[in-house]
């Protein structure tokens, strides 16, 4: 298992700073390639995730969540309501997949148990190692968690957190994951009726906060974020969530969730009037970070000849500054 570090962290000496990709032999890879596309067309076929449950299922991009959150909005704005989006962050998503847990929400979801125990066997009894730059650490047991580059992984996960996605109760509620990204919304008259959704939504009995516990997954409660889309400007914002979190030691948490005007996600720049202002300083940047990159291999002597960079500005630059514009 190789430890890679994460880019643009401010530093690197903590371990969420890191991320372990595992690397396997192709001849195991190709059998979890034909598992994943089985697990996908049974899924699929049978409709075993839910509607909001984005990661890992085939024709289901980062862009169709957005695309989702925004048109659910609009619609909240044209019959005269207000909507109030809470982000969610899981820590470490597939190092804390519990392997017991996995198995039963698949079985739950309807896989057949020639898949579940095949699984299962395949995630039993296995060791890896870490190996950081020259630093190779001894062997050592894996209990739980998924390997991030397994081909298995995004679809295994799309089962791993399906409660967590499934946790609306009512038709104002609307509940949205791509893989650990996770968002609740909520739409309703006004905004202190939105917050207390929400709130409800994390907190009640089988909701985000019981997903969380029994799935071995802590949200990251300092990136937790709430975002109000009022229809107008003459709304009174009420004051920030206070969610209330019951730790393992059966202390109490109380968490203060800030109201941000904006919020990056999935890599997009939302903000409360989805007028994507900010998005678009966002993209202004990138697109001129990237044309700087191109000049520099475009220089008369040593530089690549003009139709290489085209070719490589088509491919490389354009695709990371338009990405979204759809939305």
């Amino acid at each position: 298992m190789l430890v890679l570090r994460k880019p643009g962290k401010p530093a690197y000496d903590v371990t969420k700073a890191y991320r372990p990709i595992g690397l396997f032999d192709t001849i195991g890879k190709l059998l979890s390639t034909l598992i994943a596309d089985d697990l996908s067309f049974l899924a699929e076929t049978h409709n075993m995730l839910s509607s909001g449950q984005f990661g890992g299922r085939h024709g289901r991009n980062t862009t169709d969540v957005m695309h989702m959150v925004t048109s659910r909005v609009k619609d909240a704005w044209r019959a005269g309501k207000v909507a109030t989006a809470l982000f969610l962050d899981v820590q470490g998503t597939f190092p804390n997949t519990v392997k017991a847990q996995l198995i039963h929400n698949m079985r739950v979801h309807g896989v057949p148990h020639r898949y579940t125990n095949l699984i299962e066997n395949m995630l039993t009894s296995r060791k890896t190692h870490l190996k950081f730059d020259d630093c190779i650490l001894p062997p050592f047991s894996i209990n739980n968690g998924m390997t991030q580059d397994c081909p298995l992984s995004m679809i295994l996960y799309a089962f791993y957190n399906a409660p967590l996605v499934e946790n609306t109760l009512h038709k104002h509620e609307s509940s949205y994951s791509f893989v650990d990204d996770c968002l609740y919304l909520a739409i309703a008259d006004t905004l202190p009726e939105t917050h207390s959704a929400v709130k409800d939504m994390i907190e009640r009995q089988g909701g985000g906060f019981t997903w969380s516990t029994f799935h071995n997954s802590p949200f990251e409660l300092s990136k937790l974020a709430l975002m109000n889309f009022p229809c107008s400007h003459h709304g009174v914002a009420p004051p920030d969530l206070i969610l209330t979190y019951t730790n393992s030691n059966c202390s109490v948490t109380n968490q203060s969730i800030d109201t941000v005007p904006t919020y990056k996600y999935l890599g997009v720049v939302f903000d409360s009037q989805l007028r994507w202002s900010a998005h678009h300083h966002k993209v202004i940047t990138n697109a001129t970070w990237w044309s700087l990159q191109i000049a520099r291999l475009s220089r008369i002597s040593g530089g690549m000849p003009p139709r290489r960079l085209c070719q490589l500005y088509n491919t490389v630059a354009v695709p990371a500054f338009i990405y979204a514009a759809d939305v």
